[in-house]
């Protein structure tokens, strides 16, 4: 046998080996390629997963807040229902409140109150300084009777009257507070004697500074959950 009759056999293998060589080696790189694409696939699935769950999260966060601010307002709502039910209450109910009309004048330099007492069909006066010459309430009192009678409240034989008690003040500048003290026991039926008197001004002033404040922040904060 001669030598290019041996080679031949042996250089046919070497390029079959070579071959299957080449051949698993693109076997392996396709199957490292696969997995690479599994692998990135199935962390683009997990970011999607965890961006949902980012995004429900926060949805839930969102609605939760919301449903806060709505029971927030409305145990506002039923605390202010409730306030006014028991002023209701302890003014006689709401038909006897209505039996009471407050309407303040400015009379000179101080404050007086005027109530239409449409049970009794009646006009009280109180007033701290007890003006009872000065001729500017019964003419007030004129054009009030003017305008009932426009809206068919016929007024013109009830009585002008000036109550006992009636707390009177002294030197000073307090007749808004008394006049504002009147409509409050008058409102709460309190007036056994007017529970209060000069010596309680300062106090009464700090009381109602401190109303007019939390209605104030209480105003600002409904305000901002409103927007």
């Amino acid at each position: 046998m001669s030598e290019w009759q041996t080679s031949e056999p042996n250089e046919q293998r070497k390029r079959l080996r070579k071959e299957e060589g080449d051949e698993n080696k693109r076997k392996e790189e396709a199957k490292k390629r696969k997995e690479d694409e599994e692998v990135e696939k199935k962390k683009e699935e997990e970011e999607e997963e965890k961006r949902k769950e980012e995004e429900e999260e926060h949805k839930r966060k969102e609605e939760e807040e919301k449903k806060r601010k709505e029971d927030e307002h409305k145990r506002k709502e039923a605390e202010q229902k409730r306030k006014e039910e028991e002023e209701a209450e302890g003014g006689g109910g709401a038909q006897e409140e209505r039996d009471l009309l407050f309407s303040p004048m400015h009379i000179g330099t101080n404050w007086a109150l005027l109530v239409i007492n449409i049970q009794e069909k009646e006009f009280h006066v109180y007033d701290s300084l007890r003006n009872k010459d000065r001729r500017d309430i019964p003419q007030d009192v004129e054009e009030l009777r003017i305008y009932m009678k426009g809206k068919h409240i016929d007024s013109e034989n009830w009585s002008l009257r000036y109550p006992d008690p009636c707390p009177q003040q002294g030197s000073g500048d307090d007749f808004a507070i008394f006049t504002c003290k009147y409509m409050e026991c008058l409102a709460h039926r309190d007036t056994q004697g007017f529970p209060f008197s000069q010596n309680d001004m300062l106090t009464e002033r700090a009381k109602f500074a401190l109303h007019f404040i939390k209605a104030y922040f209480n105003a600002q904060e409904e305000r901002s959950e409103r927007i």
